[in-house]
């Protein structure tokens, strides 16, 4: 497993859609979904949840790395206060 995947499990966590991430991570939907299926495989499960049941069993899951709404680290908060009109 390499990070991709890592991040990949992580915005999984954080309740993104394949399409979501795929769009995070800048690769296309298809991709993602092989590469889970490919997660699902190595870690002998048959869903999405019980991937990441396994993952958090590993200590696969950085919980502070992903905020609340997805966002990683690197991404700002965007201020509510900034959209106002």
């Amino acid at each position: 497993m390499d990070s991709i995947d890592q991040h990949i499990l992580r915005l999984m966590d954080a309740g993104l859609t394949d399409e979501a991430i795929a769009r995070r991570i800048h690769m296309g939907h298809r991709t993602v979904q092989r590469r889970i299926e490919v997660l699902m495989e190595a870690f002998d499960v048959s869903s999405r949840f019980s991937l990441g049941a396994a993952a958090e069993r590993m200590g696969l899951l950085e919980h502070e790395a992903v905020a609340e709404k997805g966002r990683t680290p690197s991404e700002p908060e965007r201020s509510a206060t900034a959209c106002t009109s």
